[in-house]
């Protein structure tokens, strides 16, 4: 599984849009951290937190906007980053299923070349003991 997650991840940042995807997602988390941090005057790391914890709907509640301008940012931010961050997560989760189905047909076609070259085998041996007789 962890060679499987690595090969993945590597392969999905030689793609030049899986990079620019990435680029986008995190940019998102900047923006609303950077937007928290001006408009309602919270720590970066209190931005950061309520950027991640909004991205993912997770949403727990301790941290929320109480000015006008943090509000309205907010109920903007959830439905364009939310969207972003989704498909963020689902072009990984495709990517690794490619991944893992191109390693499975390789493994199927490798194992049917063995089958192969055994019956090839088995016949150049059969065909050498018949000739010997």
């Amino acid at each position: 599984m962890e060679t499987t997650l690595l090969t993945t991840l590597r392969s999905f940042m030689r793609h030049r849009a899986y990079r620019h995807l990435m680029f986008v997602s995190v940019l998102t988390l900047i923006v609303g951290m950077v937007a928290m941090h001006y408009l309602e005057g919270w720590s970066w790391l209190d931005g950061l937190y309520f950027s991640v914890s909004t991205v993912t709907t997770t949403g727990y509640g301790d941290l929320y906007p109480e000015t006008t301008n943090g509000k309205i940012f907010v109920v903007f931010y959830q439905i364009i980053s939310v969207g972003i961050i989704l498909l963020f997560f689902n072009t990984i989760y495709q990517h690794f299923d490619d991944v893992k189905n191109s390693q499975r047909i390789r493994r199927y076609r490798h194992k049917k070349m063995v089958k192969r070259a055994m019956r090839e085998q088995k016949r150049r041996e059969q065909k050498e003991k018949n000739t010997h007789n």
